[in-house]
């Protein structure tokens, strides 16, 4: 046995030798690769590639593998043309180039057969077909035309047709350059354009020459990477056309006369070509005139054949005296290397007629009289002038003597200004040329060619006069130095004008004078009286209705005719003018202007006047009153000027008290009073009236009903008996403790409970009990007791002024207000400062209400938003009593235009309402927040309410009781909450729609949760049982055309008609079955499930159920929760109306 396995193992050694000597006999490549640029390549182009084998023994170098190539595996007839060498004794490395004929099998992926190397004992390699691929791809060219023909085009134009270049190949085609003889050229092409693989590239060929002839020529296109590396494209076309030449080519008309012309004229030719073939017609088109005021040309032959000519008559009439440049006639005719060939135009036209009178003259004199002035100069306008020449110089003439001038240049003491054509007027210097005295004055043109018109000026004549005139003599006054005197007595003052030395004449134009301060200068002056006609004395009546009172003077002054007035020939005459009424003021301190309720109010005034006081009487009226009673004298105390006013105590309330003064003096000139700096005040005249605060000083202030008896707070703990207060006048301890503890006891939650609501603070604007703030005028807050027949006093303290508005300062959101004053005040007599927002007063009794009057000793809510951030909200009540205690109002009738429509909704559970809410349409509303908009207010206790969420529009209150869409929009969907915290209460909601709602539109109201809708122009109410609602329920209120509506309504039903109990469904069923059923009204139902012995196995539903459809799903089981066999089972369904039982079947 063991001689059996040695001899094996021998064996196995033997074969092991041997197969490791075969081995090392047979050469193998063990790395082939392509390299181009040195760098490993699986895909090569046009030009030089590497290849290297690497063998895993030494190999024979004098012997070099073969390589053949193929695009298959089956056959390989290609021989690799590879030059190569032995880099080592086991790399060989060759090289071949890629051409585009080698290879000539084309385009593709190339497999590789390799064999013929010898190792270095001589044992030849097994053939190898090679791993290794290497993908050819090489450019090509082709063109889409063969020869470009141009064809017969107008020497002149150009002509150029597109070629395409294509490269048909897998590698991207680089052309070195084309290039085409003159004159032809290429456009779209640069040098080594790059045309990648697959694509082309249109170049555009053309010609553009002006001669006439047949051209020939070929396109070279030279791309180095092909073979061949030229292509030749021939090329041709033929010019012909017409030769426009104009003999000669300007024409200079020299010096024409205006209202002349010349004549002269010019050779259109038409040269032939050379070769007559290519020779045309040729066309005159048209002609331009760059002037045709100027020039004109004659008619003539506008179609020349070759060789022939045709002559054109051009004539210039100048209409001005100018030369003519930069004028000539456009001929546009058919020689395209011409189109529009031009004949220049030069001219002359020359003027000898003189120029026309300056017409329209005005002269600005600067005085009330024409022909007189004292001015240093003169300003003169006239008309534009139209003159062929134009107008070159303005000249006059001064002489004191009527002479026309002789010459242009006989100017006496005048002058000339140059002019443009756009000068209208000139200054004409006066001073220090012309004396005082009567002056002749002569003015004409001179044109621009130098023609003057002296023979025709325009002559005026002026007094020139420089002096002022002397001082006016009094002769006589109406009223005495000393005497005093008012507006109602005439002040009348007699002059002796002077005259002056040069004329012999007074020349008085007008009298000025200064009341009470000597001027300055001859214009500082008050009145300027014209005398008109008059003699050497004159009477001049002097007006006092706007002059302060006392002693003082008047200065007067003289103007004469030519303007010429000087402020030190001044008369002064003393005055003594009580023309103001007298002055009435306090003499006690505005600190001490209080009185007090049910004693007598006195006060002690001066009256003052520069003459006696003959009258003095007091009136008064309650605070915010408008009408007042009658008056009472007040008493002058002894020879002062000080008097006593009184006011009997029964005019003394806690509306607090306003009065005035009336004085008259001895010319009956009357004043109303008083009036003191730092108090507040208002009006003047006969409407000034004064505030006096009442002051309260024990605990008997309180609210009364419209009678005048004791009110007291609402009693009870029903969240209906919630109320709002405030305290109308300012109090000695506003503090809430002061106020109603020794009213009400200490505080105590389950007795009373106090509320103020504070908005712009973080968390909640609620405060409860003794942290609320403290009472002051405009301010409310809410309280709720269960004491009867309390009446809540507001203590010690003074009413507010009345005469002068209240400034709330407001949050922005809802705020807690009321009126300050001690009556009621209407909402037109508020108005917000930085706020655009609506005035809606709110009211609570048993829910919001609105109304439009503030009652002393209520409390109103109002919701604000701030129109400029930096700045405070402040609202201002003017101290307006309205004549009677109103009672809660409805808002204001809208008058609603066509298409506009309002809806109102209204909540009501048990005792809680909220009717004031809207949605609609208004024609400029809009469907953001605006004035149409109104925020919820804030809920307390138990409520109802109804509100539309919109936290898009980024207000202060997230929910509004009014929302009003624009008209414009007329498809619409509100969403809008019935929220209710009464527990028990079914929810009653009512729609009362007014205005114009046209027959195409429709208006649902939508219970998603109810899956039912039903048209609120058929039906107007809807009730949300208690059982099923829960805090909130969100509806929808959908308007708009009938196929809008039930494009949105389309997954509810209309709410149904009547009791309905549908067959269960799936049926037969297991293990559950769904039971629908619809009722057209609220109503209690009871849904049951009976045995085939009418036994009573499963109650579903016994309750009330809202008017809607309605689903409950049976399991199979019974009352006490067990599975029921199968078998036949009848399901009933009872209200107080209907009855109505299926058959259900449960299987297992």
């Amino acid at each position: 046995m063991k001689t059996k396995i040695l001899f094996f193992n021998i064996l196995a050694l033997v074969f092991l030798l041997n197969k490791s000597l075969y081995a090392e006999d047979k050469p193998r490549v063990v790395e082939h690769v392509f390299l181009v640029d040195g760098q490993l390549v699986e895909k090569a182009g046009i030009g030089d590639v590497t290849v290297e084998l690497k063998f895993d023994i030494a190999m024979n170098t004098d012997v070099e593998p073969e390589i053949h190539y193929s695009l298959s595996t089956a056959d390989f007839p290609l021989t690799l043309p590879a030059r190569g060498a032995w880099e080592s004794d086991t790399l060989w490395q060759g090289n071949f180039t890629i051409s585009s004929n080698l290879p000539s099998s084309g385009d593709g992926l190339y497999y590789f057969r390799i064999n013929g190397a010898l190792s270095s004992a001589d044992v030849a390699m097994d053939t190898l077909i090679s791993a290794t691929t290497l993908e050819i791809c090489r450019p090509d060219v082709a063109f889409n035309k063969s020869h470009i023909n141009l064809g017969f085009f107008l020497a002149g134009n150009t002509v150029q047709v597109p070629l395409e270049i294509s490269n048909p190949g897998c590698d991207d085609l680089t052309i070195q350059s084309i290039s085409v003889g003159s004159p032809f050229f290429i456009t779209n092409i640069g040098q080594n354009q790059v045309i990648p693989r697959e694509s082309s590239r249109t170049i555009n060929v053309g010609i553009n020459t002006t001669e006439r002839a047949r051209w020939d020529d070929s396109l070279t296109i030279i791309i180095p990477q092909l073979r061949p590396t030229t292509y030749h494209i021939p090329i041709s076309a033929i010019s012909h056309g017409a030769r426009l030449l104009i003999e000669p080519g300007s024409l200079n008309f020299g010096n024409v006369e205006l209202g002349a012309d010349s004549t002269q004229s010019v050779v259109i030719h038409n040269t032939p070509a050379a070769d007559s073939a290519l020779s045309d017609t040729l066309y005159i088109f048209s002609e331009s005139i760059s002037d045709p005021a100027i020039f004109s040309v004659s008619s003539y032959n506008r179609a020349i054949a070759p060789g022939d000519s045709s002559r054109l008559f051009v004539t210039f009439q100048p209409t001005k005296a100018l030369q003519y440049i930069g004028h000539f006639v456009t001929l546009q005719n058919s020689d395209a290397t011409q189109s529009n060939a031009r004949i220049i135009l030069l001219g002359r036209g020359i003027d000898n007629d003189p120029p026309p009178q300056i017409p329209g003259l005005v002269i600005n004199w600067n005085t009330t009289f024409a022909g007189y002035t004292s001015q240093d100069s003169i300003r003169i306008c006239w008309q534009p002038v139209t003159e062929s020449s134009g107008i070159a110089e303005i000249r006059w003439k001064f002489t004191n003597e009527p002479k026309a001038p002789n010459t242009n240049n006989d100017l006496g003491l005048g002058g000339a200004i140059d002019l443009d054509e756009s000068t209208t007027c000139i200054y004409l210097p006066l001073r220090s040329r012309l004396t005082n005295g009567l002056w002749y004055c002569y003015l004409w043109f001179v044109d621009g060619a130098g023609n003057s018109g002296y023979t025709t000026p325009i002559a005026t004549v002026l007094n020139y006069d420089t002096r002022v005139p002397g001082v006016p003599v009094l002769l006589e006054r109406t009223i005495a130095e000393q005497q005093w005197f008012s507006r109602f007595h005439p002040f009348n003052l007699r002059f002796l004008l002077p005259k002056k030395s040069s004329t012999g004449r007074n020349d008085i134009y007008a009298v000025r004078w200064n009341y009470g301060a000597r001027p300055e200068s001859a214009s500082d002056y008050n009145v300027q009286r014209a005398l008109g006609a008059h003699d050497d004395t004159v009477t001049v009546s002097i007006p006092f209705n706007s002059i302060e009172c006392g002693e003082d003077s008047l200065f007067v002054w003289l103007v004469d005719s030519t303007g010429n007035s000087s402020a030190s020939n001044i008369t002064a005459i003393p005055y003594s003018f009580d023309g103001c009424p007298p002055e009435i003021t306090r003499i006690r301190s505005s600190q001490l202007l209080v009185g007090t309720i049910g004693q007598a109010f006195m006060d002690t005034v001066l009256i003052q006047d520069e003459t006696a006081i003959s009258q003095a009487e007091v009136y008064y009226r309650f605070g915010g009153a408008e009408s007042q009673e009658p008056p009472a004298q007040a008493v002058r105390i002894a020879e002062t000027d000080s008097f006593v006013v009184t006011i009997p105590q029964g005019a003394v309330t806690r509306r607090g008290l306003e009065y005035r003064l009336k004085a008259a003096d001895q010319f009956g000139q009357v004043a109303y009073g008083p009036e003191s700096e730092g108090t507040c005040s208002t009006g003047s005249g006969e409407n000034i009236w004064f505030p006096i605060q009442s002051r309260i000083v024990d605990q008997s202030d309180h609210p009364i009903d419209s009678q005048g008896n004791p009110l007291p707070l609402k009693s009870g703990n029903e969240m209906t008996h919630y109320q709002m207060i405030s305290v109308p006048y300012e109090l000695e301890n506003p503090a809430v403790a002061a106020v109603l503890e020794d009213d009400l006891g200490g505080y105590d939650d389950s007795q009373w409970r106090f509320f103020d609501y504070i908005a712009e603070t973080e968390g909640d604007p609620w405060v409860e009990g003794l942290e609320a703030r403290d009472f002051q005028p405009g301010r409310s807050f809410f309280i709720i007791t269960k004491k009867s027949g309390v009446v809540f006093d507001g203590g010690m303290g003074t009413t507010v002024r009345t005469i002068c508005p209240d400034t709330l300062t407001l949050n922005e959101g809802w705020n807690f207000i009321a009126t300050p004053f001690a009556f009621p005040v209407h909402k037109s007599s508020l108005r917000l400062i930085n706020s655009n927002s609506n005035l809606t007063l709110r009211s609570y009794v048993a829910g919001w209400d609105i109304t439009d009057v503030l009652e002393p000793w209520n409390g109103y809510a109002l919701y604000v938003t701030r129109e400029n951030d930096e700045e405070p909200i402040y609202l201002i009540i003017e101290p307006k009593a309205i004549v009677s205690h109103a009672q809660k109002t409805k808002p204001e009738a809208v008058s609603l235009a066509a298409g506009e429509w309002t809806l109102q909704i209204s909540a009501q559970a048990g005792d809680f309402t909220d009717e004031h809410n809207w949605a609609g349409q208004y024609r400029r509303a809009e469907n953001q927040i605006d004035e149409f908009d109104m925020a919820e207010p804030p809920a307390i206790g138990r409520h109802v309410a109804v509100s539309f969420p919109h936290q898009d529009w980024r207000q202060p209150a997230t929910h509004f009781s009014a929302d009003i869409r624009p008209v414009a929009a007329s498809d619409q969907i509100w969403e809008f909450a019935v929220a209710s915290t009464v527990p028990g209460e079914d929810v009653h909601v009512k729609f009362n729609l007014a205005g114009d709602v046209t027959q195409l539109q429709s208006i649902y109201l939508v219970d998603e949760k109810l899956g039912v809708k039903f048209n609120l122009l058929q039906k107007q109410e809807y009730t949300l049982i208690a059982s099923e609602l829960s805090t909130e329920r969100t509806l929808k209120l959908i308007s708009g055309s009938p196929a809008f509506v039930e494009e949105n309504t389309v997954q509810v039903a209309e709410m149904p008609v009547e009791f309905q109990l549908a067959q269960n469904y799936p049926n037969p069923f297991n293990p559950e079955t769904r039971i629908k059923f619809s009722l057209p009204q609220k109503d209690y139902v009871q849904i049951a499930v009976y045995d085939q012995l009418g036994r009573l196995v499963r109650l579903l539903a016994n309750e009330e159920k809202a008017a809607g459809y309605h689903e409950i799903i049976w399991n199979g089981l019974n009352n006490a929760g067990q599975l029921l066999p199968s078998g036949p089972y009848f399901l009933q369904m009872r209200s107080d109306a209907f009855s109505q039982t299926r058959k259900m079947m449960l299987l297992k």
